[in-house]
Order: structure tokens, then sequence, then C-alpha cells
């Protein structure tokens, strides 16, 4: 799979799980959107921005960190092609911590490569109550 192809195939993933949870999503389209992918309305009312990491191998999880912001989250989301999808939610504070401890682990850094290891994610896994879903 390209990499497009499973950019856009972890986008259209995260979307519909959020649907299953009852929020209304709406992508934001082009390559001039550089703060996230989707911009969310949850069943509580709250709205959010959710920017959505793809791959399709189990690899490092490369990302740019952002400037912070409260209503930003992450799912990374793992959409091998003979496998079930596979997501990893998070907000925007563990993230950086995840790529904070990576910066800091021993291994050597490259400020153009940053992001941290596959297995960092793993505790994640379909923790979607990282996300702002519930009652206010």
């Amino acid at each position: 799979m390209t990499r497009q192809a499973t950019q856009w195939t972890a986008q259209f993933a995260v979307a519909a799980e959020l649907c299953k949870r009852g929020c209304e999503v709406s992508f934001t389209m082009g390559n001039c959107t550089p703060l996230a992918d989707l911009m969310v309305l949850a069943p509580n009312g709250r709205m959010f921005l959710v920017d959505v990491k793809g791959q399709s191998t189990p690899n490092f999880w490369r990302i740019k960190a952002k400037a912070e912001r409260d209503d930003l989250f992450y799912v990374l989301c793992y959409v091998g092609e003979a496998e079930r999808n596979r997501f990893f939610p998070m907000s925007q504070r563990t993230l950086h911590d995840l790529m904070e401890r990576y910066r800091w682990s021993g291994v050597k850094f490259d400020e153009n490569f940053s992001g941290f290891n596959w297995g960092d994610a793993k505790p994640f896994e379909n923790l979607w109550d990282e996300l702002p879903l519930a009652n206010l």
C-alpha cells in the first residue's frame, strides 16, 4: 500500500470508529491542513480535532511535535493489508510525553526524525476514553 493510500485508509477507519461512538466527523481536506485531519463533534457537544497517523507495517511512529492545544488529540492507526485495523487514541500531552521519553532514551536521536517506537503506543490500543467523548 502506498503512503498516501495508507493515510487515507487510516483517516476513514478512524472516522468510522468515531461515528460508531456517536460522533459527527468532518474531514479537513488537502495539503494545507497542517493541524489535524478530522474535526469532531462528540455526543456531549464538545468539538475537538484529531490528527490521524497511519501506517501499514508495525514500525516507528514518525511524528512531528505541534504547539500544545487543549482541543487536539491523536489516533495512531495501523491498517495492515490482511489484518484488522488497530487504533491507539491519545491526548496530545500523552503523545508529547512518549516523544520526549524516546528522545531521552539513549537511542541516537535526530530532530528531523522524531516520534517513538511501535511498542510505546501499545498500552493505548482501543483506549477511546483518551478522547473527550464522555458527558461533560
